[in-house]
């Protein structure tokens, strides 16, 4: 576990036994995981928006689960494994919707794509930034979390907490959203 997404993080730096506010390490880990799944689902979902091709459902599922893994907003680790395990219905629903707009499989388009962009020793990039496409939940969510934290992808710490602003980022802006399709407002260009 680690998690340092709140002003509470352990000793100013993280949370990495227990959560200051009291979320446990399963918890944290089946957080990382739905994020991981989510990056897959919002790659596909994007490139199908680039055809024209979008689904209501796929946009409010993104949002429900990005704001699901803000602090504070979901503790219980049933209902993380059953938000996880449509994640992985979802990000199939937005593969078949990329891969219908776009009229090719995804892994002669999108993922053909993404390798086109790296060449060299930028070929683990790749294989990083392509890897959520093709994530599907394990038997064991909590243990398949536990290899998608925040410590698991970078060991610069710059570089870590870039990503870890605009996660954030993405997250605030989520919690939002989510408020506004509460009170019935939607709007696609936001």
């Amino acid at each position: 576990m680690f998690c340092h997404q709140c002003e509470q993080a352990a000793k100013g730096i993280g949370c990495d036994v227990l959560g200051v506010c009291g979320k446990q390490p399963d918890v944290a880990a089946l957080q990382d995981n739905l994020l991981y799944g989510l990056k897959g689902l919002a790659i596909y979902a994007d490139e199908a928006r680039k055809f024209g091709a979008k689904d209501r459902e796929i946009d409010v599922f993104l949002i429900e689960g990005l704001f699901a893994t803000v602090t504070n907003v979901d503790f219980d680790p049933a209902r993380l494994e059953t938000t996880i395990k449509k994640c992985h219905e979802m990000k199939e629903k937005a593969k078949t919707l990329y891969e219908n707009a776009a009229g090719c499989k995804a892994e002669a388009g999108i993922l053909q794509k993404l390798k086109a962009l790296f060449t060299g020793d930028e070929a683990k990039t790749c294989q990083e930034v392509a890897a959520p496409a093709a994530w599907v939940p394990a038997a064991d969510l909590v243990k398949q979390g536990e290899q998608y934290g925040v410590m698991a992808f970078h060991s610069d710490p710059d570089v870590r907490s870039g990503i870890e602003i605009l996660t954030y980022g993405l997250k605030g802006m989520a919690a939002y959203a989510d408020h506004c399709q509460i009170l019935g407002k939607h709007n696609d260009e936001i």
